[in-house]
């Protein structure tokens, strides 16, 4: 049976083991800006969704201008023509007069839409300027998310070397055998090999209820585990 002060030694590589633990866990729960990073892919992808949507309005405006005025310049060359004196035949200036009203009226016709693309552009250009703004909100709080991460990041590795560091010497203080069970239980549990009794007398690690002779063992320093994830167990002065 180990003697109270081997057991006080396991306890203290069970805190460097714990402290070692908790830096992994912090370390693996670094958030290096996931929320924000989604973010700006959404804005990204909203951007270009309303980019083009303002370019195909603009571009349907100059189509549309191109055609209008396509329209009225033949139409222009045909009234000149007609009146140029060179057109006689009845027929062909009704003909004329016909295609050049046609002309007219096709032109005329794009009126409508293009008030209402005048009327679309600048919305959807403002809508484009407010998208912009955002993605360069979401780069920044990105930037910022990624240098907090990187300063925890940094702290996290300082505390880890120095928790690895206090290892060895940890282990050292504990006998070849009782350190073999200890690293058997550890190996089992992936995580410590010890833990607290509670103040209503349950495991810490693991919530299992305690027996009174379980206390008792514990309370004269004896190694005592856990009957349900067989960590070894100890009582804080004056807590049971």
């Amino acid at each position: 049976m180990p003697t109270a002060e081997e057991f006080r030694a396991l306890w203290q590589l069970h805190l460097v083991d714990t402290a070692i633990v908790e830096i992994r866990k912090r370390a693996a729960g670094l958030d290096p800006g996931k929320a924000e990073a989604h973010r700006l892919e959404q804005l990204t992808q909203l951007l270009e969704k309303e980019s083009a949507a303002t370019k195909a309005l603009r571009a349907e405006h100059i189509d549309l201008e191109l055609q209008q005025q396509s329209h009225l310049d033949k139409a222009k060359r045909l009234h000149d023509d007609l009146y140029s004196g060179k057109v006689v035949n009845p027929r062909e200036v009704e003909t004329m007069e016909k295609e050049i009203a046609s002309l007219k009226t096709r032109a005329s016709g794009l009126d409508d839409r293009l008030v209402e693309l005048l009327e679309q552009i600048p919305p959807a250009e403002q809508r484009v300027k407010k998208v912009e703004a955002a993605i360069e909100e979401a780069k920044q709080a990105v930037q910022t998310r990624r240098k907090v991460a990187l300063e925890q990041k940094k702290i996290l590795e300082e505390e880890y070397a120095k928790a690895t560091a206090a290892r060895p010497g940890a282990v050292k203080a504990v006998s070849p055998n009782l350190f073999a069970q200890y690293e058997a239980i550890r190996k089992r549990t992936g995580d410590t090999a010890m833990a607290m009794v509670s103040k209503d007398t349950t495991c810490t690690a693991c919530g299992n209820r305690l027996a009174e002779r379980i206390i008792e063992s514990i309370k004269s320093e004896r190694l005592t585990p856990c009957e349900s994830c067989h960590r070894f167990l100890r009582v804080k002065e004056g807590v049971v």
